[in-house]
């Protein structure tokens, strides 16, 4: 009888038919996901950079781009183009950071990362450097880490990072996130995931039926006084949630931050790029604890009596932190009468303590800046301490509230001087910071940007964290009553303002419009701030270019509409010096050049005037040269020196 060997097949099929019913549905979903990228469906938040529709050699970073990361709100990112490929020759900078890297309350350019740029080609003619804000309000270490990779395709030439204001509040902030996103590992694939289509249209279908944020910030509005929303993001992002020092969403905030740093700066480090890493500064002396926390709130009254006191650490105007050249040993101690400004160590010490023990965290403690200071000693890592930074009259950046706008944002001049702390450290072997560097650092805002300025700050400061118990529809309220007084007030600024917040005027609009007028009046240095602002937001507008050049060269030859009579007569040269750099610096033209160089030394400008003559030098420069290099020794009484030049000059022209 034939026998049969008889298989059981039930397992094999078991497996088989297990390891299809996983495939398949992953295979959907991967052929779904290559539709919709084929398809472009749902693209608009997926790209950081995106081509620039006028000239796709450029590519600009995508304004819908920074949504992803919350629900309702989508953070103003600045409008800088450059080319996809970077030139020979250029030096190319980004900027990463929150709000107070991206300016504000200001519109971007005139927040450090411009003045920084502005100040980079003042100091390197011949040079084109650039200088690209990639901050974003709101925005923490998980955003940075989610973005700084895609940098490495441009060939950057250094990272500059200003953040760790936003780890509790900002996009998944330590405080904000559910609890099931607590973990690092789980933020991290949210981020991940985001980058695919498919959840691209599912997060919005979930957005749009109103079901929270999706990743991990429930803070929709904006900051931006023409938001719909009758909240200020701050209230939104902030309000009922503490953070006490010590609590595990404390440790957390930090420990993630270190962690998100230290994997950036390992990236950019293994490619060989430089990292600018600075600490963060906030108002420590000018603002009272948010929270009305009662220890907190006891540290603050004691430092405002200690403030009073003479200072027993050492002499009028000494400001030096622990380790800071200047600090006085305790063998030099002795009393020293108090000076306005000026800031006793104790009272520092008692401002420190209200801010650390203030749990509404909107500034940074300073164990983050610990921990900047720790991955700034990592080779290829350059520290740039924010603390050291001090205002022309010797006082510490954090304990001078006159240049903060509120708790945290630096007005122009704090900006100023965060964009000479950053000049100094990517500038070595020269005086960094010249005469003509600080115009660049003190110059105010045209006049339209301090108005919005001023508005903006008016309907922040309407709401929580400044004020405690506030009426929910008072931001709205005093967005309203201030866009009618501008209606109403026959002001051009006003007006433009108006215009601007209501969207009835572009910005571009209302700056060129002013600009004209103050031109047409001889109110030149108003005019040319305002076309500074103007040539910010159309970078590439060759009409633009020409415009400025024609106005800059009638000034420079003295055939301007000035009035006499006006307070302005003669400070144009001053207000010109950013935009000569912005226009010729990049590249010597034998046409423009010499207007530059010749308005740097009538201005006494003469370190950075040399700077320009030798770049001049090196590229076969006309007669002209030779004239200026004459002019630029007289003008320092050496006249044997610049008869040479005079000789080369008459020689060149006969």
């Amino acid at each position: 009888m034939q026998k049969f060997l008889i298989v059981d097949h039930t397992p094999v099929k078991r497996i088989l038919f297990g390891t299809l019913a996983v495939l398949l549905p992953l295979a959907v979903l991967a052929l779904a996901e290559v539709a919709l990228r084929a398809g472009g469906v749902a693209s608009e938040r997926q790209e950081l950079f995106v081509a620039v529709p006028q000239d796709t050699r450029y590519v600009v970073v995508n304004p819908r781009f920074a949504g992803r990361y919350f629900a309702g709100f989508e953070p103003d990112v600045a409008p800088q183009p450059f080319l996809r490929d970077k030139p020979a020759g250029t030096q190319r900078y980004f900027v990463l950071g929150g709000s107070s890297a991206a300016g504000f309350p200001y519109q971007f350019h005139h927040g450090f990362p411009a003045r920084l740029g502005e100040m980079l080609r003042l100091n390197r003619p011949g040079e084109r450097v650039e200088v690209i804000n990639l901050a974003m309000t709101a925005v923490n270490s998980y955003t940075l880490w989610d973005i700084h990779r895609e940098l490495l395709r441009f060939d950057p030439d250094g990272i500059l990072i200003y953040a760790g204001h936003n780890e509790y509040y900002g996009a998944f902030g330590a405080a904000v996130v559910p609890g099931w996103m607590r973990p690092m590992s789980v933020r991290r694939l949210v981020l991940r995931l985001q980058r695919l289509h498919l959840v691209a249209v599912a997060t919005g279908l979930f957005r749009r039926s109103g079901s929270g944020a999706g990743t991990g910030s429930d803070a929709p509005g904006s900051d931006a006084p023409g938001s719909p929303a009758d909240r200020t993001l701050m209230a939104r992002m902030a309000e009922d949630r503490l953070v006490r020092r010590g609590e595990g969403r404390y440790e957390e905030g930090i420990r993630h931050f270190e962690r998100n740093m230290g994997d950036i700066v390992g990236t950019y480090r293994l490619h060989g790029i430089p990292v600018y890493l600075a600490t963060v500064v906030s108002n420590k002396k000018g603002q009272p604890p948010l929270s009305g926390d009662e220890q907190a709130e006891d540290y603050f009254e004691r430092a405002e009596a200690a403030s009073r006191q003479p200072d027993e650490r050492g002499e009028p105007g000494q400001h030096a932190q622990p380790g800071e050249p200047g600090q006085k040993t305790p063998g030099d101690r002795h009393v020293s009468p108090a000076q306005p400004g000026l800031v006793p160590e104790a009272a520092k010490d008692l401002y420190r303590r209200a801010k650390e023990e203030d749990p509404l965290r909107f500034r940074a403690p300073e164990r983050i800046n610990r921990s900047i200071r720790w991955l700034a000693e990592i080779s290829g890592v350059t520290l740039v301490d924010m603390h050291a930074a001090t205002t022309p009259e010797g006082v510490p950046l954090p304990f001078a509230p006159e240049y903060f706008t509120d708790h945290l944002h630096p007005d122009h001049r704090g900006y100023g001087l965060l964009a000479g702390a950053f000049h100094d450290a990517m500038v070595s072997g020269i005086q960094a910071v010249g005469k003509a560097s600080n115009i660049i650092l003190q110059s105010p805002p045209d006049p339209l940007e301090e108005l919005l300025v001023a508005h903006t700050l008016a309907v922040l400061k309407s709401d929580f964290p400044f004020e405690r118990d506030p009426d929910k529809r008072r931001p709205a309220a005093v967005h309203r009553e201030r866009l009618e007084r501008y209606r109403t007030s026959g002001d051009p600024v006003q007006m433009a303002a108006y215009g601007y917040f209501t969207g009835e005027q572009p910005l571009s609009a209302g700056l060129a419009h002013l600009a004209s007028a103050y031109r047409d009046r001889g109110q030149h240095t108003d005019a040319l701030r305002l076309l500074r602002s103007l040539h910010h937001l159309q970078p590439l507008n060759p009409d633009l270019d020409a415009l400025i050049l024609d106005y800059l060269t009638g000034l420079a030859h003295g055939d301007g509409t000035e009035r006499p009579d006006h307070p302005d007569h003669h400070a144009h040269p001053y207000s010109a010096i950013p935009l000569w750099a912005r226009l010729t610096a990049g590249g010597v033209d034998h046409g423009t050049w010499p207007l530059a160089v010749e308005a740097l030394i009538e201005n006494g400008l003469f370190r950075e005037s040399l700077l320009w003559l030798q770049a001049w030098e090196e590229h076969d420069p006309p007669a002209d040269y030779y004239r200026l290099r004459a002019q630029w020794h007289i003008s320092q009484g050496d006249h044997q020196s610049a008869q040479h030049w005079f000789r080369e000059y008459y020689r060149r022209i006969r």
